[in-house]
């Protein structure tokens, strides 16, 4: 019965699309592959391994679609694997989450742990096609955090488990794999090799967007060879694949490569023009991340332009965008952009702030930005006339570059330690822990250094620099008939920079007009099409005039089917809502009970923040910037809660409430909220710095924290929100009234879980008198 309840369905869906087709348009491949395992999740709804197989074939389906979507989807099937103990869908939803990731350049740590875990549950199910898939995707996310060699490594091992039976989309990714390495390893031709195999055997298999992926990356890797020729038609041909085929995603990222290319070949306004259309395809998908990617990237073409107010808005909605999707490498690389930008306008005391601030959030997870880093805090101190600082800096960031694959970087710093060693006093190298007797001989190290850098690359401008310091360096020293001759390979070579600049020029106008008319031709091209597609309109719909007889039955389908899907939606949304309002353990026993007991939690630690003279700032800005400014300092604190595992409770006014170890207790819930302070703590103390250096009312906070014992559960009936109950908030409240700005108080009960734990220091307060509790021993808890 069910069967031919099915078989009318679909007759009844097949009527609707065929009545329907004249007024629709094209289903594109990676939409309609979206559209059929949907459907084929909603008519086999149990959750059995078949169920969590589609649930998978959804999530691949939606990667280069809507990937945060496909992130979603991929998580839930790990976790229903998992617990039903399905080995085989859960290896292979671990081994998509990595290449997503891989995709992204999102979360790499995570990616590795997913395709480590994927890796040894193919190995144990003896699947090596598998295997060599997870390996080879292993080895691009662990190419910047381990090392080329560890990556080259795995690689190897990936080849080893290709065999005659390995199946062509195993060796199509594996080949993808290696097409990404040697292009990390500077290998053009070995990485458009690997590249263009890749290609044919996912056409070969139909494998459509992966097929166009390989075609932005054959683009990507002329790009970093600098044949933008050979790049921008390239990434052309797959935007017009990407957007035949529905991949939302790669057609963001291909506007945006396109908009970078333009941006080096001098053309600011085309390529602002791209990043902007960029924006909006993801805005289309929702993907947050890859907002904040291309106007991160918009901001540095405006600030090229002089469009310094444009730049920095675009900065700051990059931020805002990579914190709301989680992203803190992300929203790390476009504060230390931020920064780079205040230092070239000779903001220094606001390039400190955002280099700062850009340090805290990578805290360490994130080594190739750390030298980024310290080059711009080097340049903010060499402004403010602290060379014994900016020196400092200065060997750090070229410490962090060695070993790496920015040698022009690394080059470019050593030119710029020996700049500032060779002018710099005595006692400003003493300073900086350096002997005045040994700065002649690290001045020519660092020189020599980096003339053998640019010389290998090769890199003329690099030689040039190094061969000009060398030349002030013989001058200064006294040495004039061997500064003359450093001075005379200095100019030949800039004379032969400035020689090929003028035939880039040419050649780049040149280029652009080619480029141009091919974006008309294919213009001409859909205007053509438009008219084939309403002579080939004209003549369905007189076919479709002979099928009015079935317009009752299709309105009928139309209105069952587009009923289930509201529904659907509606129930989708509702649980999202759920989600956002109350911890998961809670949402999933309100849904199965329709009510959530409260519960008596034993020990967890209540952490209150209050903004001082909040009433005073009030009264100088409008209701809209105080709302903005109130919404960004708690959209950071509910970003800091998440990390480190706490439950936000709620707001009440300008005071935020948290609290560690609940729903589920645990053991570490003191010191993560004691470390959730400090975070919170820095950010209004940099926050208030940016204020003060621009002359805006600013933020100052105390907070407080104790342990204690609660009762937490569900209040009300509508607008029902989780909260917690008991003296313990109130001694917490306490704790916070009775602190100081910008010190974090803890009571007695919460000193003795965290006086024993490494870097932390204790400024003991004595007996304080609290309101209402009398007096109270009380704690500044400060890192060590």
């Amino acid at each position: 019965m069910a069967h031919d309840s099915r078989k009318c369905r679909s007759l009844l869906l097949f009527i609707l699309v065929v009545l329907l087709l004249p007024a629709a348009s094209p289903v594109c491949a990676q939409s309609a592959r979206v559209a059929h395992w949907q459907k084929e999740i909603d008519q086999h709804p149990s959750l059995d391994s078949e169920h969590l197989h589609m649930l998978t074939n959804l999530a691949e389906a939606y990667m280069l679609v809507e990937p945060a979507k496909a992130d979603t989807l991929l998580g839930s099937a790990i976790a229903r694997a998992r617990q039903m103990g399905e080995q085989r869908v859960m290896a292979r939803a671990l081994a998509l989450r990595g290449e997503l990731i891989s995709i992204r350049y999102l979360n790499p740590l995570v990616g590795i742990r997913s395709m480590e875990e994927a890796e040894r549950l193919h190995r144990s199910l003896g699947d090596r096609s598998a295997r060599a898939v997870d390996l080879a995707i292993l080895a691009n996310l662990v190419f910047s955090e381990s090392g080329a060699a560890h990556a080259t490594h795995l690689l190897r091992q990936a080849d080893s488990l290709m065999t005659k039976g390995t199946n062509a989309r195993a060796q199509g990714m594996v080949l993808a794999a290696l097409a990404k390495h040697a292009r990390g390893m500077e290998l053009p031709d070995s990485a458009l090799r690997c590249s263009e195999r890749a290609r044919a055997i996912f056409h070969d298999i139909g494998d459509v967007a992966r097929e166009n992926r390989m075609i932005g990356q054959a683009a990507t890797i002329h790009v970093f060879n600098g044949k933008y020729d050979l790049a921008l038609p390239l990434f052309m041909e797959a935007l017009i694949a990407d957007s035949t085929s529905g991949c939302w995603y790669s057609m963001g990222i291909d506007l945006s490569m396109a908009g970078g290319i333009h941006a080096d070949m001098g053309n600011g306004p085309k390529a602002v023009e791209l990043h902007i259309r960029a924006r909006r395809v993801f805005e289309r998908i929702n993907d947050l991340s890859g907002i904040a990617g291309t106007m991160n990237n918009a901001a540095q073409i405006y600030f090229s332009m002089g469009m310094f107010t444009e730049a920095f808005a675009a900065c700051e909605e990059a931020f805002e965008m990579a914190l709301r999707s989680g992203n803190d490498r992300w929203a790390s690389d476009i504060l230390l952009n931020m920064g780079e930008l205040h230092a070239k306008l000779g903001d220094n005391d606001s390039a400190l702030v955002y280099s700062k601030r850009s340090t805290a959030l990578n805290a360490g997870r994130f080594p190739e930005s750390i030298a980024s880093v310290h080059e711009i805090m080097s340049m903010a101190y060499l402004g403010k006339g602290y060379q014994d600082s900016a020196i400092i800096h200065m060997r750090m960031a070229i410490a962090a570059h060695a070993g790496s694959d920015e040698v022009s970087l690394q080059a470019r710093c050593m030119i710029a330690l020996a700049r500032t060693l060779r002018d710099a006093r005595p006692a400003v190298l003493i300073r900086a822990g350096i002997d005045p007797a040994q700065r002649d001989s690290l001045v020519l190290s660092a020189l020599d250094s980096a003339l053998n850098v640019g010389r290998a690359t090769p890199l003329l401008e690099v030689q040039r620099d190094a061969l000009y310091e060398l030349a002030m360096t013989a001058e200064q020293g006294g040495q004039h008939a061997e500064a003359l001759r450093y001075f005379k390979m200095s100019s030949a070579l800039k004379d032969s920079i400035l020689t090929g600049d003028r035939i880039k020029a040419v050649s780049d106008l040149r280029f652009q007009y080619d480029t141009e008319k091919k974006e008309q031709q294919i213009v001409l091209l859909g205007k053509d099409k438009e008219v084939q597609a309403k002579e080939i309109q004209k003549q369905k719909v007189m076919r479709n005039a002979f099928m009015g007889g079935f317009a009752l039955v299709a309105l009928f389908a139309c209105v069952f089917f587009l009923q289930r899907n509201r529904i659907s939606k509606e129930r989708k949304r509702s649980e999202e809502l759920l989600l956002n309002i109350l911890p998961g353990e809670v949402a999933e026993e309100l849904k199965a009970k329709g009510e959530a007991d409260a519960k008596l939690i034993d020990e967890v630690t209540v952490l209150f923040t209050d903004f001082k003279g909040f009433t005073a700032m009030s009264e100088q800005l409008s209701p809209k910037e105080l709302v903005r400014d109130i919404h960004e300092c708690f959209s950071a604190f509910d970003h800091i809660m998440a990390k480190h595992g706490i439950e936000k409770i709620k707001t009440i006014g300008d005071a935020y409430m948290a609290a560690g170890g609940l729903p589920t207790p645990n053991t570490t819930h003191a010191l993560d909220v004691v470390r959730a302070a400090f975070e919170i703590r820095n950010f209004i103390a940099e926050g208030k710095a940016l204020k003060i250096a621009k002359g805006l009312p600013y933020f100052e906070i105390r907070i407080g924290i104790h342990t204690g014992p609660v009762v937490a559960g569900i209040v009300g009936v509508k607008k029902f929100a989780y909260d917690i109950w008991g003296d313990t908030v109130n001694t917490a409240s306490r704790m916070e009234s009775s602190g100081e700005v910008g010190q974090v108080n803890i009571s007695e009960a919460t000193y003795e879980l965290v006086k024993d734990m490494p870097g932390l220091t204790f400024i003991p307060r004595g007996k304080v008198q609290a309101k209402g509790k009398g007096e109270m021993e009380m704690y500044f808890v400060q890192r060590g």
